[in-house]
């Protein structure tokens, strides 16, 4: 069984052709940032201090890689195409089970 989390490491380490391991890092990196900024504003819950923290200690975590190696996963996330739009349309359940496209 393959999770949609899988599927999109596999789809990213194919593009950028970066190792497993570093794309599986630096995925954790930004989709935790991704996180923190979702739950920073739901619903009439806005607070944009949670924003700054997370967004300065995701460039504490990047300061650990390449500036070229991690743009390019982040281009890829965030950037129209195929991998931001699995990445957005799955971001709620990277756990589950791949069902195909």
């Amino acid at each position: 069984m393959e999770t949609n989390k899988e599927y999109l490491i596999g789809m990213l380490q194919k593009e950028t052709k970066l190792s497993g391991g570093g794309v599986l890092d630096l995925f954790d990196i930004i989709n935790e940032y991704d996180w923190a900024v979702f739950c920073s504003q739901m619903d009439d819950y806005d607070h944009p201090g949670e924003r700054i923290a997370a967004k300065e200690k995701l460039d504490e975590k990047l300061k650990s890689y390449r500036e070229e190696d991690w743009k390019k996963v982040w281009k890829l996330l965030k950037e129209d195409g195929e991998i931001r739009k699995f990445y957005n349309d799955n971001f709620h359940k990277m756990d589950e089970e791949y069902q195909g496209e």
